[in-house]
């Protein structure tokens, strides 16, 4: 994954709210004085984990902003599609007839550059989901979603597409820190 042709944030945020420019590897606050290492190289990778009851069963790297629903056409399998490229699509191979066909939207957003663990500072996206007006609902976390807005999502977080059904979908966001060239 290049960052050719992509805006790469030149500055990041100190926890004491001062803005640290990122011109070196090293770099040290002028107002608190904490010490970070900048990792241009290290980005944070965002995963989708599905799971019906305790059974894993299809796990997605998400590069892009996607919709999650049903395929009325294939058998009500739930695809993976790209919001760029509407041809682009994932097949879960799970059947679920509670699942909407277009019932929930996760973005991604653009790259920023924040500090983690104190003093080192990567490359992260920013990743929210948004109900698109499913007919069974969708939760964060037990905390039901209003269609049409968008909400945060962090590592861990679960999303149920359906709770209230016989066939709940549970989806977990787990995020993980590589090199670029690991990708």
């Amino acid at each position: 994954m290049s960052h050719v042709g992509k805006m790469i944030p030149k500055f990041a945020i100190c926890r004491c709210g001062a803005i640290l420019p990122l011109t070196q590897r090293i770099i040290k606050c002028g107002r608190c004085g904490l010490l970070y290492e900048y990792h241009p190289e290290k980005i944070a990778l965002f995963t989708l984990e599905f799971q019906c009851g305790d059974n894993p069963l299809f796990s997605f790297q998400l590069f892009e902003s996607v919709i999650i629903g049903r395929d009325g056409y294939d058998r009500n399998y739930i695809k993976i599609r790209s919001m760029e490229d509407r041809m682009k699509m994932e097949n879960t191979y799970i059947r679920n007839i509670f699942i909407s066909r277009d019932h929930v939207a996760i973005h991604v957003e653009e790259e920023m550059i924040v500090p983690r663990d104190g003093q080192e500072i990567i490359v992260k996206k920013k990743c929210k989901i948004e109900d698109l007006g499913s007919k069974n609902g969708t939760e964060i976390n037990g905390i039901p979603l209003r269609p049409g807005m968008q909400y945060e999502l962090k590592h861990n977080d679960i999303v149920i597409l359906a709770p209230k059904t016989l066939l709940p979908l549970t989806i977990t966001l787990k995020e993980k820190i590589i090199n670029e060239q690991e990708i």
